[in-house]
C-alpha cells in the first residue's frame, strides 16, 4: 500500500520525529523512503503571484546548499540501512510545493510532524500542516507534538489499533483501507486492529412519519431508530471490509456513540471521538474498544449540513489529540446516505 513514504523536513529535530514512523512502514511495505526539504522560493512564488514549481529556485542560494547537506547527512544514518533512500530540495510555498513533489515523485504516503522550529514556524499546525492536508490527494500521517506523552506511549504498548470516525458515507469509509494498511504495519507479523466508530448527533425527524408524537417522545423514538439504523451500517461495513482484505484483514471491532447534545446545534462528536480513542470510553455497541494508536478520518463527509467536513470535526480532532493521525482525502464519489 505505502511503497514510496514522502517525508517531510525543514532542519528541525521535531521535524525529524516522524523518520521512525516512516522507517517501520517502509520496512514492513518494503518502501522507499523520500526525505524532502522545502526552502524558501523567490517572492513571487511565496506570495502565490506563480503557482510552485519544480523548478523554481531558491530566495538564497545557500539555503539549497544547507539543506543538500542536512538531508545527505539525515540520509547517511544507521537507521535507514538497508532502506531505498532519496532525498531532494526544493523551493516555494511549503504546502503547494509538497504537493507538487508528491505528484512528480509518485509518493503514496506523506508523512510529517505538526510543529517545527525553522524560520517562520512553516511546519506549524494551523498553518503548512492544515494546507498539506487540505490540498492533498494523498493519505498523510501527522505526528502531533504534546506536552504528555502518557496516552501516545501507552496505546504504543498495546496491540496497534486504528480507530476510523465514520459518519455513515462513502467518503468516510475512503479511511478504512488506508487505516487497516497502517495498523498492519506497525503489528508486525500481527494484522492489528480497527475499531469503526460512529457518533450520532443529528435528528431525523422524517423517519417518524405521520406519527403524532411529544417533542419528547419524537426525540427519544428518532434517537432509539438511529441507533438501530448505526448499528446495521456498522455491521455490514465491517463484514465488507473483512470480505474484501481476506486474510490481511485486521481484527475489527465497532461502536456507535450518541452525542451528549444529540438533536441539537451544540456538537461534541470531536470530543467523543478523543475520548473513545485516547481513553478507550465505553460506548454502546458489539465491543468497547481499547484505547487506540492512531485515529484515521477522513477529510470530506456527506455534504449539506456535514460536521465532517475538514475544518470542522477533523482538524478539531487534529489539533487536540494527542495520537498520531491518517488524514485520508477520497476521490469524488457519489454521495450515499447511512440508509443507501
Amino acid at each position: 500500500m505505502f511503497q514510496r513514504i514522502l517525508v517531510a523536513l525543514d532542519g528541525s529535530s521535531r521535524a525529524e520525529q516522524a523518520i521512525p514512523m516512516a522507517i517501520q512502514l517502509a520496512r514492513s511495505f518494503d518502501g522507499t523512503i523520500l526525505l524532502v526539504e522545502v526552502v524558501r522560493g523567490p517572492a513571487e512564488f511565496e506570495v502565490g503571484a506563480v503557482s510552485p514549481a519544480i523548478w523554481a529556485p531558491p530566495a538564497n542560494p545557500l539555503d539549497r546548499e544547507r539543506a543538500r547537506d542536512y538531508l545527505k547527512r539525515v540520509a547517511a544514518g544507521d537507521q535507514f540501512s538497508g532502506i531505498v533512500t532519496e532525498t531532494g530540495v526544493y523551493a516555494g510555498p511549503a504546502a503547494g510545493t509538497l504537493r507538487l513533489i508528491a505528484q512528480v515523485r509518485k509518493a503514496d504516503l506523506v508523512v510529517m510532524a505538526t510543529r517545527g522550529l525553522t524560520g517562520l514556524k512553516r511546519w506549524a499546525l494551523g498553518s503548512v500542516a492544515e494546507q498539506v492536508i487540505h490540498e492533498s490527494d494523498l493519505p498523510v500521517l501527522l505526528l502531533p507534538q504534546h506536552d504528555d506523552p502518557t496516552l501516545s506511549s501507552a496505546a504504543a504498548a498495546e496491540r496497534p489499533c486504528a480507530l476510523v470516525a465514520l459518519d455513515g458515507s462513502a467518503f468516510s469509509e475512503a479511511a478504512i483501507v488506508p487505516a487497516a494498511h497502517l495498523v498492519r504495519a506497525l503489528s508486525g507479523s500481527d494484522s492489528g486492529a480497527l475499531h469503526l466508530l460512529r457518533v450520532l448527533d443529528e435528528v431525523d425527524t422524517e423517519t417518524l412519519g405521520e406519527n403524532e408524537l411529544t417533542p419528547f417522545a419524537a426525540h427519544a423514538a428518532t434517537e432509539e431508530w438511529a441507533l438501530q439504523q448505526a448499528s446495521e451500517y456498522l455491521t455490514t461495513t465491517a463484514a465488507r471490509v473483512r470480505e474484501a482484505l481476506g486474510r490481511t484483514a485486521p481484527t475489527i471491532t465497532w461502536s456507535v456513540a450518541v452525542n451528549p447534545q444529540f438533536g441539537s446545534y451544540a456538537s461534541d462528536v470531536a470530543g467523543v471521538i478523543l475520548r473513545t480513542a485516547e481513553a478507550g470510553e465505553p460506548v454502546a455497541g458489539v465491543t468497547a474498544p481499547t484505547r487506540c494508536s492512531v485515529i484515521a478520518m477522513a477529510s470530506h463527509g456527506r455534504g449539506g449540513l456535514s460536521h465532517w467536513i475538514l475544518g470542522s470535526i477533523t482538524l478539531r480532532v487534529l489539533h487536540t489529540t494527542n495520537l498520531p493521525m491518517l488524514i485520508v482525502r477520497p476521490p469524488a464519489a457519489p454521495r450515499r446516505s447511512t440508509a443507501d
